[in-house]
């Protein structure tokens, strides 16, 4: 399992750094975007056999953090179905409406 936890660990900073990248490019390009100050997340799922793992990984001044958010057993049938419903949830809280509404306030001007 520290394999795998090692391995999104470097995948999550990855993935931060790609978000930070896509922000400055909106920032670039769009330059009547609203800012958003909220803090990157992003968030994995660690397994090994029937343990699963979800992670958020986040990011403080320079350094980069991973929190485990929650772990499940997914031969007991409650924690398997919880596990399959926590990536809908996260799902959920994705907002692109945001560049959206740039994007589309960039081709009226």
């Amino acid at each position: 399992m520290v394999g795998a936890q090692n391995q999104a660990a470097v995948d999550g900073a990855c993935a931060l750094n790609i978000l930070r990248d896509l922000k400055n490019t909106v920032n670039t390009y769009v330059p009547h975007a609203p800012v958003n100050r909220q803090r990157q997340i992003f968030f994995s799922v660690v397994t090994e056999g029937p343990i699963h793992e979800l992670w958020v990984h986040y990011q403080i001044d320079e350094a980069y953090h991973m929190t485990l958010l929650r772990i499940w057993r997914t031969t007991i049938p409650k924690e398997a179905r919880e596990f399959v419903r926590s990536p809908g949830k996260i799902l959920s809280w994705g907002d692109l409406t945001g560049i959206e509404t740039a994007l589309r306030q960039q081709r009226t001007e």
